[in-house]
């Protein structure tokens, strides 16, 4: 279940925010005639922020609840498989 169906109003303010700066932000790096040199780490401080309104889940398999391991998220399942 993402997490912005149990926000209250200021919470949902707070991501409409969010959202319109990440939106300005993919704008400036689709249209950059050159690769910014922070163009990895501003990516992915987009996906942190975008990553906080949502439940995480695997990135192998799509399955919900994952937890953050070796820079991704994975579920127990995919873990234990990977070890």
């Amino acid at each position: 279940m993402a997490r912005f169906l149990t926000m209250d109003k200021s919470d949902l303010e707070e991501m409409a925010n969010d959202l319109e700066e990440l939106e300005m932000d993919m704008w400036l790096l689709i249209n950059s005639p050159t690769k910014p040199l922070g163009w990895k780490t501003k990516l992915e401080q987009m996906r942190y922020k975008i990553a906080i309104y949502l439940d995480p889940i695997c990135c192998v398999c799509g399955r919900s609840p994952a937890r953050y391991v070796n820079n991704s998220w994975y579920c127990e399942r995919c873990v234990i498989t990977s070890e």
